[in-house]
Parts: structure tokens; C-alpha cells; sequence
């Protein structure tokens, strides 16, 4: 099987993150790694990341925009395969 690195930069997802993570988890289960980006989140978003264990979680100090955080999450790929949702 071909596994992917997916990566999703996240900014202030709150009300979605919980629904996002129980989305996720059936690809972490299949092999595929999932990164997530917190791009600088001030509303609590960061805190329910760190307790999802089956991400790496990559955060950044300040929001400095999706490009950003893209280019961030690929310094910690693992795969040859990529792919990029968006948080929402």
C-alpha cells in the first residue's frame, strides 16, 4: 500500500476540530500520517490538538498564513505522497 503525509494547517478551528480529528483517525489507522499546522490558533484550538495522540502536531508561535504553514508541515513529512485539505 502507498502511504501519504496529509497535511492540514488549522487556524482557529475550535468549533470544528473535534469533527475534524474523528475524520482523521481512519487514515492514521490505515498507515497515513497526519500532520496538522496550528498557524498560531488564540482560541483553544492548540489544547485540543495536543491531546490528539495519533497527529504530529506542528505549531506555530504566530499566524503567518496558510502558505506559511504549508511550508512549515513539509520540513516533518515522512512520505513521498502529499496531500493538503484545508482545516475547514
Amino acid at each position: 500500500m502507498k502511504y501519504y503525509s496529509i497535511l492540514i494547517p488549522i487556524f482557529n478551528e475550535l468549533n470544528s476540530i473535534r469533527i475534524l480529528l474523528e475524520s482523521l483517525k481512519i487514515y492514521f489507522d490505515q498507515g497515513h500520517e497526519i500532520i496538522l499546522i496550528d498557524d498560531g490558533s488564540k482560541d483553544g484550538t492548540t489544547e485540543i490538538l495536543k491531546q490528539a495522540n495519533f497527529i504530529k502536531l506542528v505549531i506555530l508561535k504566530y499566524n503567518k498564513g496558510k502558505g506559511s504553514a504549508i511550508k512549515e508541515g513539509l520540513k516533518h513529512v515522512t512520505h513521498n505522497r502529499i496531500l493538503i485539505f484545508d482545516g475547514d
